[in-house]
């Protein structure tokens, strides 16, 4: 399925009619859901069930409680690409004997594939898939290639060609209604605000206010329409950098700009605003890392550095598992990804001091809920 954070630039030419009939749309899917798991999953004898990365989370969470009250243990995987090609599998969650696997759908097979290669490896037996729909070709790949038997994989749908389209569509109206933001490579803080904003424009004048300040300059945020405002409203901004780590002092801070800059350089900085009901909004930073060092890289590690003892290189963690890949390609992965968080990280939290003051002149108060960090794997 197409990532839905990676969105058509014409929305109501993709969506058509089914941004008229978003709630609707969502209301169905939440609803096949529900009838997967009482009818299905809940007759399983309860297990670990782990939901795959940030797609299966968000389509099984509103039942997770029912899971749980029915004896089920909850956890989640990621999987970490070089290329196309997936390297490795991280359950949070310890793992023994029979597993159930839920996730949004099975495309091609392959995530699916890497996730039952790794886990028979790891000698731990997966019971039964559940997914919303299945493509019937990637639910062929894997049965020829005798990883599980179609029996296993559980559906609300079986679909080929044009009906796939259709429901990838819709699947990406329901992934958009929900402020939490797709990509688990990219770092986020979720808020509240306290009282309720009277209209959305009251968080757009906010943000503009405090992201000026930051990068010293008239900056403003654009409107992003991919489903109907009463259900999400979308902000999102960019900015170019010119190739001059000065301009980044004030973002980052001196000590974190004059360490980085021997290592790479910062093409722009995105950000990426969705709020619901004018009242919990999440941001997202992404940071464009450009001209990596690699020779530097290898010699050292400046995110340790910065961090000092409290930080694990995500190198040092993926490259002893996996010898599959060479040190460079290890280090344009996930070297970049770790700065890119750690970068995008530092510029939150001097916007966070920023929004939370004009916030607070306008009689608001700004509540943090929660922040993702991508890194901690």
């Amino acid at each position: 399925m197409k990532n839905a954070e990676d969105l058509p630039t014409n929305p109501e030419k993709y969506f058509g009619n089914r941004l008229n009939k978003a709630d609707e749309i969502i209301a169905k899917i939440r609803s096949d859901i529900d009838c997967l798991v009482e009818d299905l999953i809940l007759s399983e004898d309860p297990t670990t069930i782990i939901f795959v990365e940030r797609r299966g989370i968000h389509l099984f969470h509103h039942t997770f409680g029912r899971l749980i009250e029915n004896g089920f243990k909850i956890g989640s995987v990621r999987l970490f690409r070089v290329g196309c090609q997936k390297v490795y599998v991280n359950p949070k969650v310890k793992l023994h004997g029979n597993i159930i696997i839920g996730t949004d759908a099975i495309n091609t097979g392959c995530e699916i594939q890497t996730l039952l290669q790794y886990f028979k490896f790891k000698n731990i037996i997966v019971q039964r898939i559940f997914c919303y729909y299945a493509n019937e070709n990637g639910l062929k790949k894997l049965t020829t290639q005798k990883l599980l038997k179609e029996d296993q994989v559980k559906y609300i749908k079986k679909v080929t060609g044009e009906m796939y389209e259709d429901l990838s569509k819709n699947m990406n109206i329901y992934f958009q209604s929900r402020i939490v933001p797709m990509d688990m490579d990219h770092v986020y803080y979720k808020y509240t605000v306290r009282p309720k904003f009277t209209k959305t424009e009251d968080l757009k004048t906010a943000l503009n206010t405090a992201v000026s300040k930051l990068f010293r300059d008239n900056l403003e945020f654009e409107h992003e329409d991919y489903v109907p405002k009463n259900i999400v409203t979308n902000f999102a901004l960019e900015i170019e950098l010119p190739k001059s780590w000065k301009n980044l002092e004030t973002c980052l801070g001196q000590v974190a700009a004059h360490e980085l800059k021997n290592y790479c350089d910062i093409g722009y900085i995105q950000f990426k605003v969705k709020m619901k009901r004018n009242l919990n909004f999440t941001i997202m930073c992404y940071s464009q890392i450009e001209e990596l060092n690699i020779s530097e890289l290898k010699d050292s590690c400046p995110i340790k550095k910065l961090n000092k003892d409290k930080y694990n290189c995500i190198r040092e963690m993926i490259y002893k598992k996996n010898k599959d890949f060479s040190e460079n390609e290890i280090i344009c992965r996930f070297c970049m990804q770790c700065i890119e968080n750690y970068t995008s990280q530092r510029v939150l939290i001097n916007l966070e001091k920023l929004l939370r003051d004009i916030l607070e002149e306008r009689n608001y108060k700004l509540i943090s809920t929660s922040k993702y960090y991508p890194s901690k794997i």
